[in-house]
């Protein structure tokens, strides 16, 4: 079968959906993630993290076309790219802040970072897709005001919520790695 060729507009076509997933979640939920319309909260936020996660995937494509690393694409994964990259790749720095796996890697001392907010990203992915939770924390204040907020780490509640809401969470996040993809893209 021959391989079509990926561009970086194919990575940047990811972030596009995960925007507009992010847009549905304001649309249908308003400001208040608290109500949940049939799970259709749920189904959104998997959307959206599928898409902005996924596109480091698609991004690894294009890395190990552009650099020649002959990884196999049906199974090539950022992981497998930044192994393969030598420490004086322009892009291996960056590409190792996208390589995080939230069983094997601490938490971030600051969950407010870039590299936070990446990791904080595809610990929610694994939660909202593989383990079908949704990562939020739901204040009511007086009269009947209700905030969203996403857990620092859904994994356990004792390190408590962001102080951040959870829609505006959610667009850092998507920019924090938009930012990382368009580094990489730009230094190909």
């Amino acid at each position: 079968m021959a391989e079509v060729p990926i561009t970086f507009d194919e990575v940047g076509l990811r972030v596009r959906f995960a925007s507009w997933r992010l847009e549905d979640l304001k649309g249908v939920m308003g400001a208040n993630l608290a109500r949940d319309r049939i799970g259709l909260r749920l189904q959104l936020m998997q959307e959206f993290f599928f898409h902005l996660v996924g596109a480091r995937e698609v991004l690894a494509l294009l890395i190990n076309e552009k650099r020649g690393l002959k990884h196999d694409p049906e199974k090539v994964s950022i992981g497998q790219v930044f192994k393969s990259l030598g420490a004086d790749d322009s892009i291996y720095s960056m590409v190792r802040e996208m390589v995080v796996d939230p069983r094997r890697d601490p938490f971030p001392t600051d969950p407010y970072t870039e590299s936070a907010y990446i990791y904080r990203a595809i610990l929610y992915r694994n939660q909202v897709a593989h383990r079908h939770r949704t990562p939020l924390h739901i204040e009511v204040e007086m009269p009947h005001e209700k905030k969203s907020f996403l857990y620092l780490d859904p994994r356990n509640y004792e390190t408590g919520h962001s102080k951040i809401e959870a829609l505006d969470e959610l667009a850092v996040m998507r920019d924090s790695l938009l930012n990382r993809y368009v580094m990489v893209g730009n230094a190909l």
